[in-house]
């Protein structure tokens, strides 16, 4: 038992300082808005992209043993996405407040949050896991974000059309993280070895991916209140997301044939906080943006006491 308390407070307790460390440094002015965007920027165009290259790179992570893993990852988003988009709407007749709730409750920060606590748990030969299935879940993150912020635009103007559909395949295709990913297992399958003076410079860049995107997380968190009547969807998203996601999906991967990574790969793919980029998106696609920031801020801050509690669930069950 005390190993798996102390097991959960290694993995969770740094993400969450790093995190905090960002917002008590853009509270007290020592960042800007400006340094906030400019670090996400970096850390998703170029370290992460290298520390996943890197990773990719590896003889042990680039192979995939088990692809019923990442079927099943994939599948049970979709499932929940469906759901999501049968429920929600009943609850909620505003097509705003119903798109928000729904966008912020199965998306995940699997590429900031999810993928360094991957390392920090079972080092980096085995987070490979979760790396590959970033290469899974990401497009049906972006494609499905789209399609559920159309539909549910609050003025009914946007439309699914082929250009816009178009657009968004573009951006999966060409998203550094998937790039980066391909190109990584096309590395080691050409079996050719890395010159030192490239793996330092790629380690360097790697090494810096995890602080700089968790500050900038924690940078973009806003405390400014909100209105009463948003309480209630941000609630409802924000228990969809880190609790009922995880207790549905959870206990019939334990019945599978699923290794300890490839468990916790699954938990931190349900678990982890709602995307950043929910916000983003919403505010660029015209749609209820002020609910998605609450719902990011709210799923932020008490992800770190789900992810702790379910980490150390696990851990007490020898699944992970």
């Amino acid at each position: 038992m005390l190993d798996s308390f102390f097991f959960s407070v290694n993995a969770t307790l740094p993400i969450v300082l790093m995190v905090l460390a960002g917002t008590v440094l853009r509270r007290r002015g020592i960042i800007g808005e400006r340094f906030v965007d400019e670090a996400s920027a970096v850390a998703f165009r170029l370290a992460l992209p290298c520390s996943i290259f890197q990773e990719m790179a590896g003889s042990s992570i680039a192979q995939v043993d088990h692809p019923a893993v990442y079927i099943y990852g994939g599948g049970t988003i979709l499932l929940a996405i469906a759901l999501l988009m049968i429920i929600i709407p009943r609850i909620y007749r505003d097509r705003g407040v119903a798109g928000a709730v729904i966008h912020g409750s199965y998306r995940s920060t699997y590429a900031y949050v999810a993928v360094p606590l991957s390392q920090l748990m079972f080092g980096q030969e085995g987070s490979g896991p979760a790396v590959v299935m970033l290469a899974v879940v990401l497009p049906i993150f972006n494609i499905m974000a789209v399609v559920i912020l159309t539909l549910f635009h609050p003025d009914r103007e946007e439309t699914l059309s082929w250009p816009v559909l178009r657009k968004v395949l573009v951006g999966v295709v060409t998203n550094p993280l998937i790039v980066a990913l391909v190109l990584g297992v096309l590395w080691h399958w050409s079996g050719l070895s890395m010159p030192a003076f490239a793996g330092s410079t790629l380690d360097f860049f790697a090494g810096m991916a995890s602080p700089l995107a968790l500050i900038a997380l924690g940078g973009q968190i806003d405390f400014h209140p909100g209105r009463k009547g948003d309480l209630r969807p941000v609630a409802l998203a924000t228990v969809i997301k880190l609790v009922l996601i995880p207790l549905c999906f959870i206990p019939p991967a334990l019945l599978m044939d699923f290794t300890p990574q490839e468990t916790g790969a699954l938990f931190l793919l349900y678990a982890a906080p709602t995307t950043v980029s929910s916000f983003a998106m919403a505010k660029g696609m015209g749609s209820n943006s002020d609910l998605a920031g609450r719902i990011l801020l709210s799923s932020t801050i008490f992800s770190s006491f789900t992810l702790f509690i379910g980490i150390f669930l696990l851990r007490a069950l020898g699944a992970i």
